[in-house]
């Protein structure tokens, strides 16, 4: 349950008003991750305000085609080439960061569009690179919960990929477990699906959650994420035993690990030693507007 609760100190001059702000602070506790009791405050206000400002922005950006996507390089250690990109998307005025306008856009229900408009543009992206001979690397798509109740998602893509002849293999899904806690049966169909395209899945955002290793035994993923936060925590508190025994565990279930937030060079070595399989971060590259990602080369 998600309570919001306001109390005569607000001093509100009508009935209506101790109403309202009580739905404020339900919301604030839906927000907080349910299961919590909330009070509310005049600051409340503001955020849902900002809120619905952003939502309108998202909108707008629907409908007027204002976003655009960048690609961050993802980098195989063993070679020190591109192995492939993270596309990424952004509002074309950059009025509000990715962080933002997504949550909202997950919560008002906005995700499905603003996902088919990305995935879209990736398919754009990838006729654009053939078409001026570059060497078509795998891109990767995220694919949050909230994108799970669209039922014509999958078809959609299967469109844009027959559309344009592009095999599946330049095509990663990448998921989140927050998808499992929606509804396991629906989410392993949905990853099923994606594995008979003949796309890959990768795990994102491993090691946040509490039952990541569980997931692992079903999942049909290629690709395993180590979260930036492992990277921040362990590599940086010199506790190099936990990432490296975590990219052993991922490799003994056949599978690669992408380390994510990799920003200095001596995490990067630290990866190399652990035998990691690529890198993604700021240390190699931060994300690319599409003419500059498809001429990127390392140059280290």
């Amino acid at each position: 349950a998600s309570v919001g609760l306001v109390t005569s100190a607000e001093a509100f001059d009508s009935a209506e008003k101790y109403v309202v702000a009580a739905g404020i602070a339900k919301s604030e506790a839906k927000h907080g991750g349910k299961n919590i009791a909330v009070f509310y405050n005049s600051a409340m206000g503001e955020i849902i305000k900002n809120r619905h400002k952003v939502r309108t922005e998202i909108e707008k950006a629907c409908k007027e085609n204002l976003f655009k996507v960048v690609f961050q390089p993802q980098i195989e250690l063993t070679t020190k080439e591109v192995f492939g990109f993270e596309a990424l998307i952004r509002l074309q005025n950059e009025k509000y960061p990715p962080g933002e306008f997504i949550s909202v856009a997950e919560e008002s229900g906005l995700m499905p569009k603003v996902g088919r408009i990305l995935t879209e543009k990736v398919i754009n992206t990838i006729v654009e690179w053939r078409n001026n001979g570059v060497e078509l690397k795998k891109i990767s798509i995220n694919y949050s919960a909230a994108q799970m109740k669209d039922k014509e998602y999958i078809p959609f893509l299967k469109a844009l990929l027959a559309k344009n002849a592009i095999d599946p293999k330049y095509i990663c899904i990448e998921i989140t477990e927050s998808m499992l806690f929606r509804d396991r049966a629906l989410a392993k169909n949905i990853f099923d699906e994606f594995s008979s395209m003949g796309l890959r899945i990768a795990l994102d955002d491993f090691g946040t959650g509490y039952s990541s290793f569980s997931y692992l035994t079903y999942i049909p993923a290629t690709f395993v994420k180590l979260d930036k936060s492992l990277v921040d925590t362990y590599l940086k508190q010199e506790k190099y035993h936990v990432v490296e025994n975590l990219i052993n565990f991922v490799h003994g279930l056949n599978m690669k690990v992408i380390i994510e937030g990799i920003e200095e060079k001596w995490q990067a070595d630290k990866i190399v030693e652990y035998k990691g399989d690529y890198i993604q971060g700021y240390y190699y590259s931060r994300p690319l507007e599409s003419k500059d990602a498809q001429n990127f080369k390392l140059n280290i």
